[in-house]
């Protein structure tokens, strides 16, 4: 059958794997000049339909009206509204995107594009590039790209731009047939599709100078990222007896939680969540939190203390080193009401003197710990009282103090930073939390010498902290800053009684696959 593109169906029959194919002979001509049309007609090889095309259709340069776009048949008719003033000695590129594809198999006519001219000539001029992530390096897919008159900078959020274009699944752009005159190029990840950019909540990408065509370079590389938000809270799950939760867009530094309950509140957070215990008597109450008041009536309160029974909900670290503290958090906040009840023994011995503390839902165990001995913690029956009034039944945890042969050493280097800049670096454990910090600048190198420590795996998180804030820091478009580099480096597992090194150059690509983990990355310290 030679090059013919079509395959065998499920039921034997040939399937159609190809897309629509324009009919030049009887469509609008392309490349036409002094050329001012109020509809345009495409005709195709076979039956096809429109689909999405307020998403997909983008016509440069900007119209004011939404044109109408009609399938019937093998024709697609472009009708501009009455409305509607098309410049002078303008060329006009209308692409299609994936919107044109046929009706029996849904085969899409990509990226199908005509154009013509208002005036007596075609501009030609070109511009490329491609939009990456600032914190994953991953190519955008979903963000518009537009070229801006120059002008006041708030035009982004009021305006069309001038010329569209969209992201490839690389991530790539290119504009075509554009004219000479200076610009601003913006990329904006349009979630409501108004062309338009509505901070904070759209991400936002832009070329750190003006685009002069024909005079400025023709590829550019945009980095995107959301711009710093204010914290505030975004939902939240309050109705419940006996705890509320309040999920934020980012933690505050500094939270303030209070209310006129008149009993004491117990507050956590939890990565973008704050998790406030309380127990009460009224039926109604104010919680305070952050910069807003919330009016609390709780629910069910009956039928949670009837199910509610304290327990371990976790113990955070039972493989310990020598000088850690073993901590166990429990399901409620709760106090010791008898200490004689909560014992500690070695694989030896009961151990008569230990310190203990409480803290909201923890119960944290301090003792001069034996390298290689196993130690078992028992908190007898109404040891400990919840909020709630609940008393535990009998409780045990256990944690093993490694020796060093359990242990390793790490060497850790980064090499090739600017002595120019400032960076900050991060080791984080396998959950993403802080191990170790270190801030450089007038070097070029710096080395992490790590004793004792777990045989675990270490990622490394490193960005150039122009502000010297000591957190990463994302672009601003406003303020015509781009984000701060960040690049995160990928661990080996490390093994027990050997020593290991590593070198991280600051040149290279980033190793690791954070697009899976972005919630994990230390945005603030």
């Amino acid at each position: 059958m030679g090059n013919c593109a079509k395959i065998q169906s499920p039921k034997g029959g040939p399937k159609d794997v190809l897309p629509p194919k324009l009919d030049t002979a009887l469509s609008s001509p392309f490349a036409k000049t002094n050329f001012s049309p109020r509809e345009l007609v495409f005709y195709f090889d076979e039956y096809v339909e429109v689909k999405n095309a307020y998403k997909e259709v983008f016509i440069s340069p900007s119209v004011v009206y939404n044109p109408q776009i009609i399938s019937r048949g093998k024709k697609v008719k472009l009708k501009l509204d009455k409305r509607e003033v098309l410049k002078e000695n303008a060329t006009y590129n209308i692409n299609f995107g994936n919107s044109i594809v046929d009706f029996h198999e849904g085969n899409i006519l990509k990226n199908f594009t005509y154009f013509f001219s208002t005036g007596d000539k075609i501009d030609s001029l070109e511009i490329t590039g491609k939009v990456v992530n600032a914190l994953t390096n991953e190519p955008e897919k979903n963000f518009i790209i537009g070229l801006y008159r120059i002008g006041s900078d708030t035009i982004i959020s009021t305006e069309k731009p001038i010329y569209l274009a969209r992201l490839t699944e690389e991530g790539k752009f290119q504009f075509r047939y554009i004219a000479a005159g200076d610009y601003s190029l913006v990329a904006i990840n349009d979630k409501n599709l108004n062309f338009k950019y509505d901070k904070p909540s759209e991400e936002i990408a832009f070329a750190e100078t003006d685009v002069n065509l024909p005079d400025s370079t023709t590829f550019f590389t945009l980095t995107s990222s959301f711009p710093n938000q204010e914290p505030k809270i975004i939902s939240k799950q309050i109705n419940t007896f006996g705890k509320a939760t309040f999920i934020f867009n980012q933690i505050p530094d500094t939270l303030l939680v209070d209310s006129n309950l008149g009993s004491p509140l117990f507050s956590e957070k939890a990565k973008d969540s704050v998790h406030i215990y309380y127990s009460t008597e009224l039926d109604s109450f104010k919680i305070f939190v952050h910069q807003d008041t919330f009016n609390i009536r709780p629910k069910n309160k009956e039928a949670f203390l009837k199910k509610h029974k304290l327990e371990i909900s976790k113990v955070k670290q039972s493989d310990l080193l020598v000088t850690d503290t073993f901590k166990i958090l429990m399901n409620a906040p709760f106090t010791v009401i008898d200490s004689n009840k909560i014992k500690l023994k070695d694989s030896l011995r009961w151990i008569s003197e230990f310190d203990y503390n409480v803290s909201g839902r923890t119960l944290q165990v301090v003792y001069p710990w034996k390298s290689g001995r196993n130690y078992s913690l028992k908190i007898d029956s109404a040891a400990i009282r919840d909020i709630y009034g609940s008393t535990n039944d009998t409780l045990k945890a256990q944690c093993v103090i490694l020796a060093p042969k359990d242990l390793c050493q790490y060497e850790l280097t980064v090499k090739d930073l600017d002595e120019k800049s400032h960076y900050t670096i991060h080791v984080l454990k396998r959950d993403g939390s802080n191990f170790a910090t270190a801030t450089v600048q007038n070097d070029s190198t710096y080395t992490f010498h790590f004793k004792g420590i777990r045989p675990d795996q270490y990622d490394v998180e490193i960005f150039e902290d122009r502000n010297l804030n000591n957190k990463w820091d994302p672009g601003d478009y406003f303020l015509k800053r781009q984000p701060e580099t960040y690049k995160r480096f990928k661990g080996e597992k490390l093994r027990a009684d050997k020593d290991s090194e590593k070198i991280i150059s600051w040149k290279e690509a980033p190793n690791i696959d954070t697009k899976t983990n972005t919630q994990k990355i230390n945005f603030s310290k």
